[in-house]
């Protein structure tokens, strides 16, 4: 038996349809259309051309700049609201503790069917990307949890299914740019970035000092991520531009720890990114501070000394 994730494609399109029809509801036509393209375009990824999808993409761009969560009937919406909020509070405090137990059968099913799923690999029963398997994982978790809470703590689908529409249409368009990050990473290792940006480096700085491109590597990291949004980005470009060629080729330094340390240089960067909007711009919608930069103010005294650390430990550990 094979699996793919047409089936997970299928199941996060569904989600979407769902999202677009409250927003047709509740806002706009023109914000239905953002995530009924974003719908159609993940339920349809296998079978449009790249060319459809890389178009589409960009209308789905256009669409988010257009996109204004302002509801067109302001007392439906904000009725709808308050209806889940009061639910959601009364429902707290009914079931307490219980919370917490479905919120760990989250994480602990996709932990137990990915080691399933690796086993059941492994033994040959089933013919899939290994890769995969804690994505599979997480789509099952993702509707077994429903299901429980449902079937076991009388939660109604509407109310359930209408506040993860809601809280999508909170997040919005940042909910995807993680994931078009993601794939912005590979187009610049497969386009040469690293490679080129190699050639811009001796003007830079000395690449015959160890030190000085043990350096440039962590805050390169850093800075490049601050400017996508994201370290696996960055990481394929500087480590085709400085770690490989300077770091380990030219001073024969430790891949394991240049990697490492890199990449948790790069995680610095993440903290102060404004386009790393899982991280710093959801929360700020989700806790309804005052300023959307909130979260990135907090973490800079965490980031800064963190990132000179790591300036500091790749120069004393990638040369042992």
């Amino acid at each position: 038996m094979s699996l793919n994730l047409i089936p997970v494609y299928w199941l996060i399109s569904a989600f979407l349809l769902i999202a677009a029809f409250q927003s047709w509801r509740f806002q706009s036509a023109r914000n239905a259309l953002f995530w009924l393209m974003l719908a159609l375009l993940v339920g349809l990824a296998d079978v449009l051309s790249d060319q459809v999808l890389g178009a589409g993409v960009l209308l789905v761009g256009l669409a988010a700049l257009l996109n204004r969560p302002i509801p067109v009937d302001e007392d439906e919406a904000r009725s709808q609201r308050h209806a889940i909020l009061d639910f959601a509070s009364e429902s707290s405090l009914k079931l307490g503790s219980k919370l917490l137990w479905c919120v760990l059968l989250l994480p602990v099913t996709t932990v137990a069917v990915t080691l399933l799923l690796r086993r059941q690999h492994a033994a040959g029963s089933l013919q899939f990307e290994l890769n995969y398997a804690p994505i599979f994982a997480l789509a099952f978790a993702c509707v077994i949890l429903p299901l429980v809470l449902w079937a076991a703590l009388q939660f109604r689908p509407k109310q359930s299914l209408a506040a993860g529409s809601d809280m999508a249409h909170q997040i919005g368009w940042a909910m995807f740019l993680p994931l078009l990050l993601a794939i912005l990473g590979t187009v610049f290792a497969k386009a040469g970035v690293g490679d080129a940006l190699a050639g811009w480096l001796p003007s830079l700085f000395d690449i015959d000092n160890r030190y000085a491109c043990a350096i440039a590597y962590a805050l390169g990291m850093a800075l490049f991520t601050v400017m996508l949004g994201n370290a696996f980005v960055a990481f394929p470009v500087m480590t085709a531009a400085i770690a490989v060629p300077l770091i380990i080729a030219r001073h024969q330094g430790d891949p394991v720890v240049t990697a490492a340390i890199g990449m948790l240089s790069g995680y610095c960067g993440t903290l102060l990114s404004p386009l790393a909007a899982n991280f710093n711009l959801v929360p700020a919608v989700l806790l309804n501070l005052d300023s959307p930069h909130a979260v990135i103010r907090a973490q800079a005294a965490t980031a800064l000394p963190l990132l000179a650390c790591n300036v500091g430990l790749l120069c004393l550990l990638v040369y042992r």
